[in-house]
Protein backbone atom coordinates (compact mmCIF):
# COMPACT_ATOMS: atom_id res chain seq x y z
CA UNK A 1 0.00 0.00 0.00
CA UNK A 2 1.34 3.39 -0.94
CA UNK A 3 -1.07 5.39 1.23
CA UNK A 4 1.80 6.53 3.44
CA UNK A 5 -0.25 8.43 5.98
CA UNK A 6 -2.46 5.46 6.88
CA UNK A 7 -0.41 2.39 7.73
CA UNK A 8 -1.91 -0.86 9.01
CA UNK A 9 -2.15 -0.57 12.79
CA UNK A 10 -0.41 -3.45 14.52
CA UNK A 11 -1.22 -4.03 18.16
CA UNK A 12 1.26 -5.77 20.44
CA UNK A 13 0.09 -8.94 22.20
CA UNK A 14 -3.28 -8.91 20.46
CA UNK A 15 -4.61 -12.44 20.30
CA UNK A 16 -7.22 -13.70 17.83
CA UNK A 17 -9.68 -14.08 20.72
CA UNK A 18 -9.54 -10.34 21.42
CA UNK A 19 -10.47 -9.31 17.90
CA UNK A 20 -13.98 -7.94 17.90
CA UNK A 21 -16.15 -8.41 14.79
CA UNK A 22 -16.41 -5.26 12.72
CA UNK A 23 -19.72 -3.49 12.46
CA UNK A 24 -20.90 -2.80 8.93
CA UNK A 25 -23.07 0.20 8.24
CA UNK A 26 -25.68 0.76 5.57
CA UNK A 27 -25.07 -0.72 2.14
CA UNK A 28 -23.52 1.77 -0.28
CA UNK A 29 -24.93 1.91 -3.79
CA UNK A 30 -22.38 2.71 -6.51
CA UNK A 31 -23.41 5.05 -9.35
CA UNK A 32 -22.84 2.19 -11.80
CA UNK A 33 -21.55 -1.37 -11.95
CA UNK A 34 -18.49 -2.38 -13.91
CA UNK A 35 -15.68 -0.08 -14.98
CA UNK A 36 -15.50 3.69 -15.44
CA UNK A 37 -14.25 5.65 -18.40
CA UNK A 38 -10.49 6.09 -18.62
CA UNK A 39 -9.23 9.20 -16.82
CA UNK A 40 -6.26 10.99 -18.38
CA UNK A 41 -3.73 13.61 -17.30
CA UNK A 42 -1.18 15.44 -19.44
CA UNK A 43 2.37 16.18 -18.25
CA UNK A 44 1.28 19.77 -17.52
CA UNK A 45 -1.62 18.52 -15.41
CA UNK A 46 0.66 16.15 -13.50
CA UNK A 47 3.19 18.89 -12.74
CA UNK A 48 0.40 21.26 -11.78
CA UNK A 49 -0.69 18.88 -9.01
CA UNK A 50 2.76 18.21 -7.54
CA UNK A 51 3.44 19.51 -4.05
CA UNK A 52 7.12 20.28 -4.25
CA UNK A 53 7.75 20.27 -0.52
CA UNK A 54 6.52 16.66 -0.30
CA UNK A 55 8.50 15.66 -3.37
CA UNK A 56 11.71 17.19 -2.02
CA UNK A 57 11.28 15.64 1.43
CA UNK A 58 10.03 12.16 0.49
CA UNK A 59 11.82 11.43 -2.78
CA UNK A 60 14.64 13.89 -3.38
CA UNK A 61 16.21 14.46 0.03
CA UNK A 62 18.76 11.67 -0.44
CA UNK A 63 18.59 10.76 -4.12
CA UNK A 64 19.28 14.29 -5.34
CA UNK A 65 21.94 15.25 -2.82
CA UNK A 66 25.42 15.91 -4.18
CA UNK A 67 27.54 12.73 -4.32
CA UNK A 68 30.79 14.62 -3.88
CA UNK A 69 31.67 17.82 -2.06
CA UNK A 70 29.67 19.74 0.46
CA UNK A 71 27.55 21.74 -1.99
CA UNK A 72 24.00 20.48 -2.41
CA UNK A 73 22.14 21.06 -5.67
CA UNK A 74 19.38 23.64 -5.89
CA UNK A 75 16.28 21.43 -5.83
CA UNK A 76 14.05 24.16 -7.21
CA UNK A 77 16.44 24.56 -10.14
CA UNK A 78 16.52 20.79 -10.68
CA UNK A 79 12.73 20.71 -10.60
CA UNK A 80 12.42 23.50 -13.18
CA UNK A 81 14.92 21.84 -15.52
CA UNK A 82 13.15 18.50 -15.28
CA UNK A 83 9.78 20.15 -15.87
CA UNK A 84 11.09 21.69 -19.11
CA UNK A 85 12.53 18.35 -20.23
CA UNK A 86 9.33 16.52 -19.36
CA UNK A 87 7.33 18.94 -21.51
CA UNK A 88 9.71 18.41 -24.43
CA UNK A 89 9.43 14.62 -24.20
CA UNK A 90 5.77 14.49 -23.14
CA UNK A 91 7.22 12.35 -20.39
CA UNK A 92 4.04 11.61 -18.46
CA UNK A 93 0.97 10.23 -20.19
CA UNK A 94 -0.91 9.39 -17.03
CA UNK A 95 -4.20 7.53 -17.05
CA UNK A 96 -6.33 5.29 -14.90
CA UNK A 97 -9.80 3.96 -14.22
CA UNK A 98 -11.78 2.10 -11.57
CA UNK A 99 -14.61 -0.37 -11.32
CA UNK A 100 -17.34 -1.38 -8.87
CA UNK A 101 -18.20 -5.05 -8.36
CA UNK A 102 -20.52 -6.87 -5.94
CA UNK A 103 -18.87 -9.29 -3.52
CA UNK A 104 -19.63 -11.76 -0.79
CA UNK A 105 -17.05 -13.01 1.70
CA UNK A 106 -16.33 -16.24 3.50
CA UNK A 107 -13.51 -16.23 6.04
CA UNK A 108 -10.64 -14.41 4.30
CA UNK A 109 -11.90 -14.99 0.75
CA UNK A 110 -13.69 -12.22 -1.15
CA UNK A 111 -15.76 -13.59 -4.02
CA UNK A 112 -16.35 -11.15 -6.90
CA UNK A 113 -19.76 -11.59 -8.51
CA UNK A 114 -20.99 -10.75 -11.99
CA UNK A 115 -22.85 -7.41 -11.66
CA UNK A 116 -25.26 -8.47 -14.40
CA UNK A 117 -26.91 -11.09 -12.18
CA UNK A 118 -25.28 -10.68 -8.70
CA UNK A 119 -24.94 -14.45 -8.60
CA UNK A 120 -22.30 -15.79 -10.97
CA UNK A 121 -18.85 -15.98 -9.42
CA UNK A 122 -16.17 -14.29 -11.54
CA UNK A 123 -13.12 -14.84 -9.35
CA UNK A 124 -12.00 -14.98 -5.74
CA UNK A 125 -9.41 -12.96 -3.84
CA UNK A 126 -7.83 -14.61 -0.82
CA UNK A 127 -6.46 -12.04 1.63
CA UNK A 128 -3.75 -13.39 3.95
CA UNK A 129 -4.13 -13.28 7.71
CA UNK A 130 -2.59 -10.30 9.48
CA UNK A 131 -0.64 -11.28 12.55
CA UNK A 132 -1.10 -9.09 15.66
CA UNK A 133 -3.43 -6.74 13.78
CA UNK A 134 -6.74 -5.20 14.79
CA UNK A 135 -8.48 -7.21 12.04
CA UNK A 136 -7.91 -10.79 10.95
CA UNK A 137 -7.48 -9.80 7.30
CA UNK A 138 -8.46 -7.04 4.89
CA UNK A 139 -11.43 -9.22 3.91
CA UNK A 140 -12.99 -8.40 7.31
CA UNK A 141 -13.81 -4.92 6.02
CA UNK A 142 -16.36 -6.38 3.57
CA UNK A 143 -19.85 -7.28 4.74
CA UNK A 144 -20.09 -11.10 4.45
CA UNK A 145 -23.64 -11.17 3.08
CA UNK A 146 -22.95 -8.65 0.33
CA UNK A 147 -20.81 -5.59 -0.29
CA UNK A 148 -18.88 -3.67 -2.94
CA UNK A 149 -15.25 -3.98 -3.91
CA UNK A 150 -13.63 -1.18 -5.88
CA UNK A 151 -10.74 -2.10 -8.14
CA UNK A 152 -8.55 0.61 -9.63
CA UNK A 153 -5.46 0.85 -11.81
CA UNK A 154 -3.31 3.80 -12.81
CA UNK A 155 -0.14 4.37 -14.80
CA UNK A 156 2.21 7.19 -15.78
CA UNK A 157 2.34 5.81 -19.30
CA UNK A 158 5.14 4.34 -21.44
CA UNK A 159 8.34 3.28 -19.67
CA UNK A 160 9.76 6.57 -18.40
CA UNK A 161 13.27 5.35 -17.64
CA UNK A 162 13.65 3.92 -21.15
CA UNK A 163 12.13 7.02 -22.69
CA UNK A 164 14.80 9.31 -21.27
CA UNK A 165 17.52 6.96 -22.56
CA UNK A 166 16.46 7.11 -26.20
CA UNK A 167 18.89 8.84 -28.60
CA UNK A 168 18.46 12.59 -28.30
CA UNK A 169 16.56 12.30 -25.02
CA UNK A 170 19.47 11.50 -22.74
CA UNK A 171 19.94 13.47 -19.54
CA UNK A 172 23.69 13.65 -19.00
CA UNK A 173 23.51 14.99 -15.45
CA UNK A 174 23.33 11.86 -13.21
CA UNK A 175 21.67 13.79 -10.40
CA UNK A 176 18.84 14.96 -12.65
CA UNK A 177 18.45 11.44 -13.97
CA UNK A 178 18.10 10.11 -10.42
CA UNK A 179 15.68 12.91 -9.61
CA UNK A 180 13.43 11.86 -12.49
CA UNK A 181 13.09 8.37 -10.99
CA UNK A 182 12.13 9.90 -7.64
CA UNK A 183 9.72 12.24 -9.37
CA UNK A 184 8.07 9.33 -11.20
CA UNK A 185 7.57 7.42 -7.93
CA UNK A 186 5.98 10.49 -6.38
CA UNK A 187 3.70 11.08 -9.38
CA UNK A 188 2.71 7.41 -9.56
CA UNK A 189 1.32 7.63 -6.04
CA UNK A 190 -0.27 11.00 -6.79
CA UNK A 191 -2.14 9.72 -9.88
CA UNK A 192 -3.33 6.63 -7.99
CA UNK A 193 -4.67 8.93 -5.29
CA UNK A 194 -6.46 11.03 -7.92
CA UNK A 195 -8.27 7.90 -9.08
CA UNK A 196 -9.11 7.09 -5.45
CA UNK A 197 -10.44 10.62 -4.99
CA UNK A 198 -12.83 10.03 -7.89
CA UNK A 199 -13.95 6.77 -6.25
CA UNK A 200 -14.67 8.60 -2.99
CA UNK A 201 -16.65 11.22 -4.92
CA UNK A 202 -18.79 8.48 -6.47
CA UNK A 203 -19.63 7.13 -3.03
CA UNK A 204 -20.10 10.56 -1.48
CA UNK A 205 -17.30 9.88 1.03
CA UNK A 206 -15.15 12.39 2.83
CA UNK A 207 -11.62 12.99 1.56
CA UNK A 208 -9.96 10.73 4.13
CA UNK A 209 -12.64 8.04 4.28
CA UNK A 210 -11.81 4.50 3.24
CA UNK A 211 -8.42 3.30 2.16
CA UNK A 212 -6.53 2.13 -0.90
CA UNK A 213 -4.47 -1.07 -0.74
CA UNK A 214 -1.93 -1.69 -3.50
CA UNK A 215 -1.07 -5.12 -4.80
CA UNK A 216 2.46 -6.15 -3.95
CA UNK A 217 2.20 -5.01 -0.36
CA UNK A 218 1.54 -6.91 2.85
CA UNK A 219 -2.00 -8.08 3.47
CA UNK A 220 -2.84 -8.33 -0.24
CA UNK A 221 -3.57 -11.45 -2.35
CA UNK A 222 -0.80 -13.29 -4.14
CA UNK A 223 0.34 -11.75 -7.47
CA UNK A 224 -0.64 -14.96 -9.28
CA UNK A 225 -4.22 -13.62 -9.21
CA UNK A 226 -3.30 -10.51 -11.19
CA UNK A 227 -3.86 -12.07 -14.65
CA UNK A 228 -7.50 -12.69 -13.75
CA UNK A 229 -7.89 -9.11 -12.54
CA UNK A 230 -6.26 -7.77 -15.69
CA UNK A 231 -8.68 -9.81 -17.79
CA UNK A 232 -11.69 -8.73 -15.72
CA UNK A 233 -10.79 -5.04 -16.11
CA UNK A 234 -9.43 -5.30 -19.69
CA UNK A 235 -6.34 -3.50 -18.41
CA UNK A 236 -4.03 -4.14 -21.36
CA UNK A 237 -6.61 -3.07 -23.94
CA UNK A 238 -7.61 0.08 -22.07
CA UNK A 239 -4.31 1.34 -20.63
CA UNK A 240 -1.58 -0.59 -22.43
CA UNK A 241 -0.40 -1.97 -19.08
CA UNK A 242 0.86 -5.55 -19.13
CA UNK A 243 2.07 -8.29 -16.80
CA UNK A 244 5.40 -10.02 -17.16
CA UNK A 245 5.81 -13.78 -16.77
CA UNK A 246 6.71 -13.11 -13.13
CA UNK A 247 3.58 -11.01 -12.54
CA UNK A 248 5.40 -7.69 -12.52
CA UNK A 249 3.40 -4.74 -13.85
CA UNK A 250 4.79 -3.18 -17.01
CA UNK A 251 5.45 -0.32 -17.55
CA UNK A 252 6.97 0.70 -14.24
CA UNK A 253 5.14 3.32 -12.17
CA UNK A 254 1.80 1.58 -12.59
CA UNK A 255 -0.37 0.54 -9.63
CA UNK A 256 -3.34 -1.81 -9.31
CA UNK A 257 -5.26 -1.50 -6.08
CA UNK A 258 -8.31 -2.35 -4.03
CA UNK A 259 -10.27 0.47 -2.41
CA UNK A 260 -12.13 -0.39 0.80
CA UNK A 261 -14.88 2.01 1.82
CA UNK A 262 -15.34 0.72 5.39
CA UNK A 263 -14.73 3.60 7.84
CA UNK A 264 -12.32 1.48 9.92
CA UNK A 265 -10.08 0.65 6.96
Amino acid sequence: MRDKDKEIIFVENLSDDNRQPLEHGDYLEPPFWGTSNVLQWTSDAVFGAIKKELLFRNEWSGVCSERSGDVKPDLDDSYDRIKVKAAELDLFQASGFYGFFPVITEDNVVVILDPSDFHTEIMSLRFPELKHASVRSISDFFKPTGDIITLQISTLGPDINKKIQLPGNEIENPILSACISGLASHCSEMIAEKVTTEVRRCFGLERSAGRRYDFGNSGMPEPQLLPQLFELLSVEERLGVELTDRFKIKPEYSLISVFVHHPAA
